[in-house]
């Protein structure tokens, strides 16, 4: 496969989109962030076209796409990445792939640590723990997960020595264990895109269905009609 023409990052998984799109020599075309939540994310298609065309560019420009696979909600991975499933459909010339948000939280907090944690909020007076292991690619999921829902869980994550979160899950960690745990965390305010796009460059074996959801839907059996 040809170099791609441009690179595109792009991450919905919590509070906002990230947006960014590289050139063919690595060049950052633009960085961008939107706040969007809950029914918003809907909009996520129309958002980015309109970045697009602020920068001259529209879709079919892009030949690669890396997209947040989680943690994250429900509706804003599924959006994101159906989007662009419908966008690279019957096109052999385009490639996409998941990367990790943790790695991509952990990138833009400058993370430096041999073995990072990262922290989402996971309702319910809980918190949920990721970890990952710095490797020569940048970080990658190390397997451990693990709910903490007061001071006394804190013991099995005590191997990582640097914490992170974005800026509403490290509201929910200070909420849950108070100012003095808050402190020892890296609060992201907004989470870049771009490091999704340099994680790895070449590893494409994630496809855009394998997502990680922080409170997966649950099926609920519909009740029977009742004859009135």
């Amino acid at each position: 496969m040809n170099k791609a023409k441009y690179r595109a990052g792009l991450e919905d998984s919590g509070s906002g989109m990230a947006f960014t799109v590289v050139d063919a020599a690595d060049q950052v075309i633009f960085d961008e962030y939107v706040p969007l939540s809950g029914r918003t994310t809907a909009n996520l298609p129309q958002r980015m076209a309109e970045i697009l065309e602020k920068y001259q560019m529209n879709f079919s420009d892009i030949t690669e796409w890396s997209v947040g696979g989680g943690p994250g909600s429900f509706t804003g991975l599924r959006i994101a990445s159906s989007f662009v499933l419908g966008l690279i459909y019957g096109k052999t010339d385009v490639r996409a792939r998941c990367v990790s948000t943790s790695a991509a939280i952990a990138a833009s907090a400058g993370c430096d640590a041999e073995k990072v944690l990262v922290l989402f909020d996971g309702r319910k007076k809980e918190l949920l723990a990721f970890g990952l292991a710095k490797t020569e690619q940048g970080y990658c999921e190390d397997g451990f997960q693990a709910v903490i829902r007061s001071a006394e869980d804190l013991q099995q994550i005590a191997e990582y020595t640097q914490i992170v979160a974005a800026a509403n899950d490290h509201i929910a960690a200070q909420n849950l264990l108070g100012e003095a745990f808050a402190g020892s965390i890296r609060k992201v305010e907004q989470v870049s895109a771009l490091h999704l796009i340099t994680w790895n460059p070449e590893k494409f074996d994630r496809p855009l269905t394998d997502l990680l959801y922080l409170r997966p839907a649950v099926f609920v059996e519909p009740k029977v009609l009742r004859d009135i």
